[in-house]
């Protein structure tokens, strides 16, 4: 459990998502987006909009924090990212730098 005494947090309760949302400040200009729905999680998605969300959340304000231990993983392979993003050719001996 993520236990913190004052911790800076962007949150609100969205009556179009009928969702909790708040935002974790990370390093640099990264944060970590939580949607919690009161419902169900497919009624939230259609609605979603993350640019319109992150302008409409609040400033951030100080308070107690306690979140559970979260790993998150992402894979992807690289021949399949190329090739959605039109790149088909192969490479002639190099790498792409």
């Amino acid at each position: 459990m993520m236990k913190s005494v004052q911790y800076p947090l962007r949150l609100m309760d969205d009556p179009q998502l009928q969702a909790q949302v708040a935002s974790f400040p990370f390093k640099g200009n990264t944060s970590f987006l939580v949607v919690l729905p009161r419902g169900n999680v497919s009624s939230v998605l259609p609605k979603l909009n993350i640019s319109d969300l992150f302008s409409r959340l609040p400033q951030e304000k100080s308070m107690l924090v306690n979140l559970p231990k979260v790993k998150l993983q992402y894979r992807q392979e690289l021949k399949e990212a190329l090739t959605s993003m039109g790149e088909d050719r192969k490479p002639h001996g190099h790498l792409f730098v």
